[in-house]
């Protein structure tokens, strides 16, 4: 019998993490498949033999949601349990890289569109008293009503109402696509109640598991236009730098992608 796991990285950690340490899943033969066109067409053999079949919607260019179903309708077994939860993205942080840890270009919204007829002096200037506004409330809300899109269109395991109801009080993501243990393992649980296993996992119990090992810095904003109540570490001297960089370097700065709904820019 074939457990397969066809996702992103959210995926492939909540597998490591929780599923293959668990004995009721030991009976199976696990497989993770990223989710591209060549990595779905090279595992139909393990599709026949398939009994849980745990999966992300598409969100690659590589292949779209219509072939993906085509090709797992036509080689997934009848009795095979179908289990999707959505790709998580939130935006929770004034400035952040858009393109992984490294950095290269930088969601901020509208930031510097805002700030356009500023000088870089005034810009910090507003910073310094606490005057810059980043939009986060809309681009929270934009990045929620974008993944209850997708649960709504495909998933039967929701995690959106779970984010709205903690945000403010548990840190729950490390980058913008990266949730954390608490998350992930509320996850897991849901998987587990698909199976029909019960688990003994608490959602708040992995408050210590992280994809990545870096978190983005925190900011007084987040308090400011969130109004989150954990405990924050305000980080000015990291985003102030950051200001600087994308007001001398434009052509690095992102339009935030929870502005697009299905591809489209609201």
């Amino acid at each position: 019998m074939n457990l397969i796991v066809f996702s992103n990285c959210q995926g492939k950690f909540i597998l490591e993490r929780f599923i293959k340490q668990n004995k009721f899943f030991n009976n199976f033969t696990h497989y993770y498949i990223h989710y591209n066109e060549d990595d779905v067409c090279n595992f139909i053999k393990q599709y026949k033999n398939c009994s849980i079949f745990i999966y992300q919607p598409i969100n690659n260019k590589t292949i779209t949601n219509e072939s993906f179903n085509e090709i797992i309708k036509n080689n997934l077994p009848k009795n095979c349990k179908v289990i999707c939860f959505p790709s998580i993205y939130c935006e929770l942080w004034p400035i952040f890289p858009g393109s992984g840890l490294a950095g290269h270009t930088y969601i901020c919204g509208d930031l510097l569109l805002r700030y356009k007829n500023y000088e870089l002096k005034k810009i910090l200037e507003l910073y310094d008293n606490n005057l810059l506004n980043f939009d986060l409330q809309n681009r929270f809300e934009k990045s929620i009503n974008y993944l209850k899109n997708k649960e709504n269109k495909y998933c039967n395991i929701k995690i959106s109402d779970f984010i709205l109801d903690n945000y403010k009080n548990i840190r729950l993501f490390d980058t913008q696509n990266h949730p954390n243990g608490i998350i992930l393992s509320y996850i897991y649980k849901k998987i587990c109640e698909y199976v029909d296993y019960k688990t003994e996992i608490n959602e708040f119990s992995y408050k210590d598991a992280h994809i990545d090992t870096n978190c983005y810095p925190d900011s007084y904003l987040q308090n400011k236009e969130l109004s989150i109540n954990y405990n924050l570490v305000d980080n000015k001297a990291y985003y102030k730098k950051l200001i600087i960089k994308l007001f001398n370097n434009p052509e690095i700065v992102k339009y935030s992608y929870a502005y697009h709904v299905d591809g489209i820019r609201k």
